[in-house]
């Protein structure tokens, strides 16, 4: 019915799909399908379109579902699909190809890779039997979607019935209806776990409202009320220490962590569930804000070429004093950031430059992700940015300023739509289910946004997505080495890593496989995905496991497993996306240059960089994916594969960036800032090309890395510092180098948008 809908709205409205693609994406993203109906239906009253279309779509959204109901996709098995990745690497996104940018319509796609009409017709017809509603196939004809009661959802999603099996891959249910909320189960207290009456206290720290302010939380180990709290700042590279008490609680709020407005967080793969972590009703001091130079009386006045670790002691009433605890990063202060001008400088592109071609861009996610209409328009008037927030749509599920991906919608849009003002963006959330924020919900959620986006008639040009985990090679092999070693069983190993916040959010290698086709087929749409690469160097999401609790031996073998092995992430692994790493900026004798951004260099995070243990390493990048491994063959990488996809492709400033998010300023950092920063240099790419009458990029990754070849110095500024050993709060013994030309730390190096203009500019 949607598809005849869309032809009819697309019949009467030639132009609508064009001036605002935004309004047609309901259609698509929308979860729910009695919220699609409505949502869509709303859309065409707007438009002035009363059809009896509108009106029979209405009257089926009379029919409401039981709760005994769930959502179901069911993938059915693709066909030709090698043959479609060559005509993508050797055609579509070849420039030396006559069919360059000949991208193929969602019934194109299915005539090629779909199920053939005998196959959907068993398969329907098994599914009707079995009760199911509102049977859809895509126009891609490789996926169904229904309504089917809930136990035959479950069942099916277990094993395929033996009646379909030929033609079905699996089933996964989706759109969770449970709604996002905080977790406040005692059983999620993991670091209180200490007996000795003088535990020391949990220290955790964030830059606020510029680098030289600081954002602290303590966590006593005691249930009594502290009386005061002293704060140590020690510089690992001079070994200068400075300390302040902070007397009688005035500089500072003791309360229950559940109401706390403010909490840890950088980058979503910097995240944690804060008060799941230490406990709903444990008691959290919290410093907001503090200047680290009038607060810090003896502090170098060469502040920002320190390397600081921040400590902390509790002192309880009686003169009690708790063992002195540290934040597990280390801080570099006083750093100039980086917000959009900053950047645009650094890649190249003017500061007052708009997009006036039609091309659109998106940022996508799940569970809490969304944002402030109040705190873009901050955003833009604070950095004078040439767009305001009629530029922006949000669309789908509604977020939650509660929860940790709302800072990630936050950031995600506000540097998107920064980097290429005045273009169509949308916000997009189509799973805010508790399931979808950081665990096993993830994945199903991000195949049905892929799924959806190719059967679009039109899809926008560039995905930005920051959202991502440990792929699930990577979680396999955890485990499977995990239970060689006698620290448990697989199943409980994978229970247990995947009940880690954003650490494994992948269930099978065959969702993984799925999802990953579904960028292929972007790209063979005409889609530009860009995905940040993590924030745990090789080796972790984003830092070790959590010694603590009945799961601390489980938590120690994992650790020393992924020292041992190069952990990649998941969408950075596939070899149909391009994948962001992250620098930091130095200030040298000529001014400021790239390196890679680290835990070691005070970078805060350690950009994502990795080979795939799932994916063959493409043919775009073997040359010089070769000549680093030939150029360092001495050189003690650990195990990884080296014939897997190395990321990542490129990096952008992922260090003191700062933001606005419920109407405070705050500094962050991560391949979560990268990300849509990158996204959107190219997103003024594709507003270059179409403003020419030449067609979006489309798949990046097959004319970068041609044009890198003989172009390199001009598209970007090549990084030769860092190295990737070290997550947030552990280092290992082996890492990727930075090195010449391409490498596997940092890619090709920062962007330079006026190189990359001329290289895809015809």
């Amino acid at each position: 019915l949607s598809t005849t809908v869309q032809a009819s709205v697309e019949q009467k409205f030639p132009n609508a799909q064009q001036t605002n693609t935004t309004a047609f994406m309901v259609n698509h993203f929308a979860v729910s399908e009695r919220k699609i109906c409505w949502k869509f239906y709303f859309n065409l009253l707007m438009m002035g379109c009363k059809s009896l279309v509108a009106v029979v779509l209405v009257c089926l959204c009379a029919s409401v579902y039981g709760d005994s109901r769930q959502d179901v996709i069911v993938a059915l098995k693709q066909n030709n699909i090698k043959e479609l990745e060559v005509l993508l690497v050797e055609q579509i996104s070849n420039p030396l190809s006559s069919a360059y940018g000949d991208y193929l319509t969602p019934e194109e796609l299915g005539a090629r890779i779909g199920a053939s009409d005998q196959a959907l017709a068993i398969v329907c017809d098994f599914l009707e039997a079995q009760g199911g509603e509102n049977i859809e196939i895509l126009p891609t004809r490789d996926y169904i979607r229904l309504s089917l009661a809930s136990h035959k959802a479950s069942r099916y999603e277990e094993n395929v019935p033996n009646e379909i099996e030929e033609f079905v891959q699996f089933f996964t249910r989706v759109g969770r209806q449970n709604p996002l909320k905080i977790v406040s189960s005692e059983t999620n207290r993991v670091v209180n776990v200490y007996e000795s009456a003088s535990a020391p206290p949990l220290v955790f720290s964030g830059f606020g409202s510029s680098t030289e302010h600081l954002n602290v939380w303590i966590v006593p180990q005691q249930t009594a009320e502290p009386s005061f709290v002293t704060l140590r700042l020690f510089d690992s590279s001079s070994g200068a220490q400075v300390s302040q008490d902070l007397k009688n609680l005035e500089d500072m709020i003791c309360q229950p962590c559940e109401d706390l407005q403010v909490h840890p967080q950088s980058s979503s793969f910097n995240q944690m569930k804060f008060c799941s972590l230490v406990g709903q009703k444990h008691t959290v001091c919290f410093v907001d804000d503090l200047h680290v130079p009038s607060t810090f009386e003896h502090i170098s006045e060469d502040i920002a070429n320190g390397l600081w670790r921040l400590s902390g002691k509790v002192t309880y009433p009686g003169g009690e004093v708790s063992e002195e605890g540290h934040d597990d990063a280390l801080i570099q202060l006083a750093l100039k950031e980086w917000d959009p001008n900053s950047q645009k400088e650094e890649y190249e592109l003017s500061t007052t430059a708009v997009s006036t071609s039609g091309a659109t861009q998106i940022v996508w996610g799940t569970g809490s992700y969304g944002y402030s209409s109040s705190d873009l328009n901050k955003f833009y008037e604070m950095y004078d940015i040439p767009s305001d927030t009629t530029y922006v749509e949000a669309e789908g599920e509604a977020g939650n300023p509660t929860g940790d991906n709302y800072v990630e919608a936050t950031l995600d849009i506000q540097y998107l739509s920064a980097m290429a003002p005045q273009m169509e963006s949308a916000c997009v959330n189509t799973d805010n289910s508790t399931d979808a924020e950081g665990g096993a919900g993830f994945g199903p959620a991000m195949l049905q946004f892929a799924m959806n986006i190719n059967a679009m008639s039109n899809p926008p040009n560039v995905i930005s997505l920051s959202l991502g985990s440990l792929s699930w090679a990577s979680c396999d092999l955890m485990c499977t080495q995990a239970q060689a070693l006698g620290a448990g069983s697989y199943s409980d190993c994978l229970t247990y890593v995947q009940s880690q916040f954003q650490v494994c959010m992948y269930t099978s290698a065959d969702q993984v496989n799925r999802i990953n086709d579904e960028f292929m087929k972007m790209g063979a749409r005409g889609v530009s995905v860009f995905a940040a690469t993590g924030d745990g160097g090789n080796h972790f999401s984003f830092g070790p496991f959590k010694p603590f609790g009945p799961n601390k031996q489980l938590a120690q073998t994992l650790n020393e497993i992924s020292c041992n092995y190069t952990l990649p992430t998941f969408p950075a692994a596939s070899p149909w996306v391009t994948g962001v790493g992250a620098s930091q900026m130095e200030n040298g004798p000529s001014g400021y240059y790239p390196i890679g951004c680290a835990t070691q260099t005070g970078g805060g995070i350690t950009g994502g960089a990795a080979f795939s243990w799932q994916f063959a390493m493409p043919s775009y990048q073997q040359t010089v994916v070769q000549s680093y491994l030939t150029a360092h063959s001495g050189t003690d990488f650990g195990n990884f594969n080296s014939s897997g996809r190395a990321y990542p492709d490129l990096t952008g400033i992922g260090s003191s960036i700062p933001i606005v998010v419920n109407g405070r300023k705050t500094v962050v950092g991560g391949t979560s800032c990268s990300t849509p920063e990158v996204a959107g240099v190219f997103s003024m790419i594709n507003d270059a090309r179409i403003n020419q009458g030449l067609p979006a990029i489309g798949f990046v990754n097959t004319r970068l890395y041609q044009a890198a070849a003989t172009s390199a110095s001009s598209m970007f500024v090549d990084i030769t510092e860092g190295n990737s050993s070290c997550g947030i709060g552990k280092c290992c013994a082996t890492g990727f180098v930075a090195a010449p030309g391409w490498d596997s730390f940092t890619g090709f190096g920062n962007i330079l948008f006026s190189g990359l203009l001329d290289a895809f500019s015809t």
